[in-house]
């Protein structure tokens, strides 16, 4: 068996070396075996296309990425190689990779029924425990926001002729009746006042009247309409 390779050559300098062996007669019997390496712009996004037709493919309608591309020429003699004699050349990976042997699970059965464990969840030592959902919310929403959102609402209630004074007690509830109506849906809001058995709420009835809700939402503000600062963004 014979080898030898030429490497650092482009597929264009190889394709001229053989060409030129061929026109002196030096070619022998044994094969030639090409190997083409990738393009130079294979990674490109445009890359190069073949200049005859797809369908037919030679060595003379190669792009020019393709044969300025590096290349290697391996001639070797017929017959069989040191591969095809070993045999585990066709022997299949997985046989080749060593077995291992797991140890084999023992379980021991007893006949009975499941014993229920007790469960002690540790105690969650916070500072908000002993708060109710409410108290947590006036951390959030304290008496001076709640007080300043009353003042601006009466305020414009009062530019606009409707004199009807809201109360702190009022604002609350309408905030409370807000957060209900994020889990507990209706097609319109006024159905939680509703005499409908399958809408009618009676949290949010015996809390505030439709009208009052309705009032407040409409004079709902937060701050001075003829008192506005333009730069504050």
């Amino acid at each position: 068996m014979q080898l030898f390779c030429y490497s650092d050559y482009t597929l264009n300098e190889l394709l001229q070396e053989i060409e030129d062996i061929q026109t002196n007669g030096l070619s022998g019997s044994s094969p030639l075996n090409i190997g083409i390496l990738p393009p130079n712009n294979a990674c490109d996004e445009l890359t190069d296309e073949d200049s005859g037709e797809e369908d037919f493919v030679s060595v003379n309608n190669l792009p020019p990425s393709q044969l300025l591309a590096n290349a290697e020429i391996i001639n070797a003699d017929v017959g069989e190689s040191d591969s095809d004699s070993d045999p585990e050349y066709n022997t299949p990976l997985a046989r080749l990779r060593k077995q291992v042997v797991l140890p084999k699970k023992i379980y021991k059965w007893k006949n009975g029924d499941i014993q229920k464990r007790q469960v002690i969840w540790p105690v969650v030592q916070t500072a908000m425990t002993n708060r109710t959902p409410f108290e947590l919310f006036l951390l959030f929403l304290d008496e001076y926001v709640i007080s300043m959102i009353i003042t601006y609402s009466n305020l414009y209630s009062a530019q606009k002729n409707n004199h009807s004074e809201i109360n702190a007690c009022e604002m609350k509830r309408f905030f409370g009746i807000l957060l209900l109506s994020g889990y507990n849906h209706v097609s319109r809001r006024r159905m939680y006042w509703e005499s409908s058995v399958d809408t009618h709420n009676k949290l949010v009835s015996n809390a505030l009247s439709r009208d009052k809700f309705e009032f407040i939402l409409s004079h709902l503000h937060c701050c001075d309409n003829y008192n506005l600062d333009n730069k504050d963004k």
